[in-house]
């Protein structure tokens, strides 16, 4: 396969192959048995070291990172091999980068993004190296204008996601009308956070919402028109088979987040804390709050049966309400 390389400019790199190299295999990595990357079926890699002192496999920032390219490589249907061939760099090189064992240096990065035709290759390659080199261990905050668009792109390759909310509507299970409403009036996210439907190619979500979140209103005249419609969206993810919605009822008095809490899993796990200015992603130790946070959440909700009767009596008030003077 032929791909031709981006505008980065190709430096010199202790990774390249030396041009008196013949053609025989790169050096191994190490021995180790061999499991999926965090969420990403498909091609297995070693595990990385634990990170010194943290007791988790790898910083979080490094995780995220890694996860982030292998899921751009597998959206443009790109091998390992085709990515190597375009930038000039050895196949262990990258194997390494993607399964998390070894930091995104400044070269790869800028390479990476002017492969995979970015905008500003030079920022977001800039921003991705701080975030691999992170020495904050299990917690990492990523605070740069792009957030978004990196934990969408993390949550589109999860192999499980997990979604927790006190207060509002998760990105993932907006209605694209509830969306645009939101965008139009404005709200206290991100704009692009609020921008991440569910597609075809997530895998299946489970989601646990404060009863709360079934009765605040949305905002604007038509808002319990959208909210109505919003609901129904819901129901008719819950019954495709495509979400799994838990309702929290708001007696138990759990303290869930204001905001939405994630938990993209995989073989290993990335726990997503969406905040008002970016993200905060934890593993390992650091995530343990995180976790309890959603199990609980998951061992106070309702059935699944009985919160869709939640929805249905919640949809119900608000079409009534169209009526109401």
């Amino acid at each position: 396969m032929s791909v031709r390389p981006g505008p980065a400019p190709v430096l010199p790199h202790p990774a390249c192959p030396a041009r008196s190299a013949g053609p025989s295999g790169d050096p191994p990595l190490p021995s180790a048995p061999s499991v999926p990357l965090v969420g990403l079926p498909g091609r297995a890699v070693p595990p990385p070291l634990l990170a010194a002192g943290t007791g988790c496999p790898v910083p979080a920032g490094r995780l995220v990172t890694a996860t982030y390219l292998t899921a751009l490589r597998r959206r443009r249907g790109l091998r390992v091999e085709d990515v190597c061939q375009a930038i000039g760099l050895r196949t262990g090189h990258i194997e390494a980068i993607e399964a998390a064992q070894t930091r995104l240096d400044p070269i790869t990065a800028q390479r990476l993004m002017g492969l995979y035709r970015l905008p500003d290759p030079a920022e977001r390659a800039s921003v991705l190296v701080r975030l691999s080199g992170e020495p904050g261990g299990d917690v990492v905050r990523d605070e740069d204008a792009r957030w978004p668009e990196r934990l969408a792109a993390i949550e589109a390759a999860a192999g499980r996601i997990t979604v927790c909310s006190g207060r509002h509507i998760p990105p993932l299970l907006r209605s694209p009308l509830c969306t645009h409403v939101l965008a139009r009036t404005g709200t206290t996210e991100h704009p692009q956070a609020a921008t991440r439907p569910l597609t075809d190619g997530h895998a299946r979500v489970t989601a646990v919402l404060c009863g709360s979140v079934l009765t605040r209103g949305l905002p604007g005249a038509a808002g319990h028109a959208v909210m109505a419609q919003q609901l129904q969206h819901l129901i008719d993810l819950t019954e495709s088979g495509r979400a799994e919605i838990r309702i929290v009822p708001q007696r138990r008095l759990l303290a869930l987040p204001y905001g939405s809490l994630t938990e993209i899993g995989g073989d290993r796990t990335l726990y997503a804390e969406e905040t008002t200015i970016g993200v905060v992603y934890s593993a390992g130790p650091g995530s343990r709050h995180a976790r309890q946070t959603i199990s609980t959440a998951l061992r106070h909700a309702c059935s699944i049966s009985e919160s869709l009767t939640l929805l249905e009596q919640a949809r119900t008030r608000n079409a009534s309400s169209l009526s109401s003077p």
